[in-house]
């Protein structure tokens, strides 16, 4: 009888651990990630469309996390190339268009500092950029 309830005790134990185990293991993350490269407009259009931009800084904190100076924004915005599937992609288009002093239009997660989605400007884009560029300022 002795054995009986001991072996009860023990199967609940291991049965108590496994749930524990399982339960801590299901954590969600500050960042999400993204589901793919080709996401469909409903998604896009989700999040909050910073503006077309050119960055003035990218500075490398290590690990894969990168601070943006995006023009004329003044705020220093967050990214992360591991967090992003397509990261690599979003970088190397941030760093083009810093070089060549050509818009890419960005994304960023609403209400947050967190770069979401790079993608190139149209040429409409372009052009209203380069003729906002030429304009004096009063």
């Amino acid at each position: 009888m002795k054995t009986i309830h001991f072996n009860v005790i023990l199967k609940s134990i291991f049965i108590a651990f496994i749930l524990t185990v399982l339960a801590g293991c299901n954590k969600e993350t500050d960042e999400p990630v993204i589901g793919g490269d080709h996401l469909p407009s409903e998604e896009i259009k989700k999040q909050a469309f910073l503006g077309v931009t050119v960055p003035f800084l990218i500075q490398d904190e290590g690990d894969g996390k990168y601070t943006i100076g995006l023009s004329p924004h003044a705020r220093p915005f967050a990214f992360n190339e591991k967090v992003l599937l397509g990261g690599t992609v979003f970088l190397n288009l941030l760093r083009s268009s810093k070089e060549t002093n050509v818009p890419v239009r960005v994304y960023i997660y609403p209400n947050s500092n967190y770069i979401w989605w790079v993608e190139e400007a149209t040429e409409e884009d372009i052009t209203n950029y380069r003729v906002a560029e030429q304009k004096p300022e009063n």
